[in-house]
C-alpha cells in the first residue's frame, strides 16, 4: 500500500463528486489530492487516519477534510477475513478550489461556509446528530445532478458552517500531504502498524520501516504526531479493543492479549489513562446506551 496523489476531477465533467460506496471493505490507501471532501460512514467500523491522527470510526462517521489532507479510512480485521458478511459503506462528496472559490470565497454572504473552508486545513469531525440530520440530503446529492445537486450541497455547507460542535481532527494544518516523500513514509508506517499492531513491535523494527536510525525515528514520529511511538500504539490498540468489548462477549483479558497486550496491569493502566473508567466498567456503559440507527 503506497500513497498516491489521487486525481479526481478527471473522472467526469462536474465541479462537485457524489458518489457512494457499498463494498467488503474500505480499500483506498493513505492519501491525498487536492480536492476537498466530506466524508460519510453509513456502516462499519476502524480506523480513521488524518494527518498525524488515528481515530476510531463507527457509522455517523462525518468529517471534511481540506485540500492535501491525507487520510484514508481503514476496517478492523474481521472485514478483511474472506467470506466475510461485513459491509462498509458510505458516501463521499468531492469539489476543487475553483469550485470554492466560484462559490464562497467570493460571495460575502458565504463568509460562514469560507471558514468552515479554511478550518478544513486541520480536518473537522462533525456530531453524529447532524451527520444523522444531513444524512438524507447527501442521498439526495448521490441521486441528483447538475444545479439540483449543487442546491442541495449549499443547503448541506450550511449546516455544517452554523454547527457549533465541530471538532478538529489534526492539532496542525502543516500535513504530509504538502510532501509526497514523507506521505509515502508515514503510509509505510500506518500499513505496518495496521497489520501488526496485535503483536510486539519494537523501536528498531518500526524504525526500519521508516528507513532510519531508532533515535531519528522516535524525534521524526514525535513531531509527525505529537505522540511518541508508544503512545499512538496503545490508543490503536485501546480503540480495537473498546469495539470488541463493546461489540462481544469475549473475555476482556482474552481481547487484550489478541490486540497486543501481554501484560495485565500494563493494560488495565493504559486503559484507565485513556478512557477513564475500567474496561469491565467501560463494557457495562456500553451495554446501557441505546443503538444508534
Amino acid at each position: 500500500m503506497r500513497a498516491k496523489l489521487e486525481k479526481i476531477s478527471a473522472l467526469s465533467h462536474t465541479s462537485l463528486h457524489a458518489r457512494q460506496f457499498a463494498v467488503a471493505h474500505f480499500d483506498a490507501p493513505y492519501h491525498f489530492h487536492p480536492e476537498f471532501e466530506l466524508t460519510y460512514i453509513v456502516k462499519s467500523n476502524g480506523t480513521r487516519f488524518v494527518s498525524e491522527n488515528a481515530t476510531r470510526f463507527a457509522p455517523h462517521d462525518f468529517v471534511l477534510l481540506g485540500s492535501n489532507v491525507p487520510h484514508c479510512w481503514i476496517n478492523d480485521t474481521e472485514y478483511l477475513v474472506k467470506r466475510s458478511k461485513l459491509k462498509a459503506e458510505s458516501i463521499v462528496l468531492q469539489f476543487d478550489s475553483d469550485f470554492a472559490d466560484r462559490y464562497f470565497y467570493q460571495t460575502p454572504e458565504a463568509s460562514a461556509i469560507k471558514l468552515l473552508l479554511e478550518r478544513s486545513s486541520h480536518g473537522l469531525f462533525f456530531p453524529p446528530a447532524l451527520a444523522k440530520k444531513v444524512y438524507p440530503k447527501l442521498m439526495q446529492c448521490v441521486q441528483q445532478k447538475g444545479m439540483q445537486r449543487i442546491i442541495l450541497f449549499l443547503e448541506i455547507l450550511y449546516e455544517l458552517s452554523i454547527e457549533k460542535k465541530v471538532e478538529p481532527i489534526s492539532k496542525s494544518s502543516v500535513h504530509t500531504g504538502a510532501n509526497k516523500m514523507e506521505t509515502e513514509r508515514m503510509n509505510s508506517i500506518i500499513d505496518f502498524l495496521v497489520k501488526n499492531s496485535s503483536r510486539e513491535i519494537t523501536i528498531d523494527e518500526i524504525a526500519e520501516v521508516a528507513n532510519l536510525a531508532p533515535a531519528s525515528f522516535c524525534r521524526y514520529f514525535k513531531l509527525r504526531t505529537r505522540k511518541t511511538f508508544i503512545e499512538y500504539l496503545n490508543e490503536m490498540r485501546i480503540g480495537r479493543i473498546c469495539k470488541y468489548i463493546a461489540d462481544t462477549d469475549k473475555p476482556i483479558s482474552l481481547i487484550a492479549q489478541q490486540c497486543g497486550f501481554n501484560n495485565s496491569a500494563h493494560f488495565h493502566k493504559t486503559f484507565k489513562n485513556l478512557m477513564a473508567s475500567t474496561p469491565h466498567q467501560y463494557r457495562k456503559q456500553m451495554r446501557r446506551l441505546p443503538l444508534m440507527n
